[in-house]
């Protein structure tokens, strides 16, 4: 999802409880299975000391100052999140985003990020089929 062409109006990712700033669009990677995956985080953020193992993955969770869990912080991903090891993902259910310049959002939808990315998604996964299938012809 990384792009050259900067969005039109930038946006900040805020807890939902508290309403601190959590992270900016700066440096948001993708937005991935209801996360917004991002490469760095506000010093709001608290990370957990404690690790998660949970299938191929481990991870922190990530906290706001008000003890909100937000997210996690990826140490290893599965094979579906290969490359993000040390990012940082944003459940969009634990927080919302201010667009700069345009107002509150009631949810990251509004961006339609989340609708471009699963357009993506599934222009991807279209893609995988049709090479799959010449694969298995030659």
């Amino acid at each position: 999802m990384t792009s050259t062409k900067p969005l039109k109006n930038p946006f900040t990712v805020n807890c939902k409880n508290c309403n601190l700033p959590l992270a900016d669009s700066f440096s948001l990677l993708n937005y991935k299975n209801r996360f917004l995956i991002h490469s760095s985080v506000s010093t709001t953020v608290i990370i957990d000391k404690k690790k998660i193992t949970e299938e191929d993955s481990i991870y922190y969770l990530m906290k706001c100052r008000c003890h909100l869990v937000v997210g996690r912080k990826y140490i290893s991903t599965s094979v579906d999140l290969n490359g993000y090891s040390g990012m940082y993902f944003f459940n969009k259910d634990d927080v919302y985003t201010y667009l700069l310049g345009g107002g509150v959002s009631d949810s990251i939808n509004s961006i339609c990020l989340n609708d471009l990315c699963d357009d993506i998604d599934k222009i991807q996964k279209l893609c995988l089929y049709l090479y799959k299938k010449i694969d298995d012809k030659k």
